[in-house]
Protein backbone atom coordinates (compact mmCIF):
# COMPACT_ATOMS: atom_id res chain seq x y z
CA UNK A 1 0.00 0.00 0.00
CA UNK A 2 1.63 3.62 -0.54
CA UNK A 3 1.11 6.70 1.12
CA UNK A 4 -1.61 8.12 0.11
CA UNK A 5 -4.15 5.00 0.62
CA UNK A 6 -2.18 4.48 3.80
CA UNK A 7 -3.06 8.28 4.83
CA UNK A 8 -7.03 7.68 4.08
CA UNK A 9 -6.73 3.97 5.30
CA UNK A 10 -8.18 4.68 8.56
CA UNK A 11 -8.69 8.54 9.45
CA UNK A 12 -9.99 11.67 8.18
CA UNK A 13 -7.18 13.88 6.34
CA UNK A 14 -7.04 17.96 5.79
CA UNK A 15 -5.73 18.68 2.61
CA UNK A 16 -5.43 22.71 2.71
CA UNK A 17 -5.79 24.20 -0.93
CA UNK A 18 -4.30 27.52 -1.27
CA UNK A 19 -4.23 29.99 -4.68
CA UNK A 20 -0.55 30.66 -5.66
CA UNK A 21 -0.26 34.15 -6.10
CA UNK A 22 -2.71 35.26 -3.33
CA UNK A 23 -2.22 37.87 -1.87
CA UNK A 24 1.07 38.15 -3.70
CA UNK A 25 3.47 35.32 -4.90
CA UNK A 26 6.06 36.24 -1.80
CA UNK A 27 3.60 35.97 0.59
CA UNK A 28 2.12 32.32 -1.02
CA UNK A 29 5.83 31.15 -1.28
CA UNK A 30 5.89 31.62 2.67
CA UNK A 31 2.58 30.15 3.37
CA UNK A 32 3.94 27.15 1.43
CA UNK A 33 7.36 26.65 3.04
CA UNK A 34 5.15 27.06 6.58
CA UNK A 35 2.93 24.19 6.10
CA UNK A 36 5.51 21.82 4.63
CA UNK A 37 7.51 22.91 7.95
CA UNK A 38 4.74 22.05 10.37
CA UNK A 39 4.57 18.26 10.82
CA UNK A 40 1.47 18.79 13.41
CA UNK A 41 -1.28 20.43 11.54
CA UNK A 42 -0.49 21.62 8.46
CA UNK A 43 -2.53 18.78 6.66
CA UNK A 44 -1.66 15.15 4.84
CA UNK A 45 -1.63 16.29 1.11
CA UNK A 46 -1.91 19.87 -0.28
CA UNK A 47 -3.05 21.38 -3.31
CA UNK A 48 -1.58 24.63 -5.02
CA UNK A 49 -3.33 25.61 -7.80
CA UNK A 50 -2.00 28.26 -10.32
CA UNK A 51 -2.98 30.32 -13.45
CA UNK A 52 -0.28 30.22 -16.41
CA UNK A 53 -0.43 33.39 -18.08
Amino acid sequence: MNRIENAFKNKPIFMPYFPLGYPDLDTSIDVIEALAKDEEGSGDFGEFVGERG
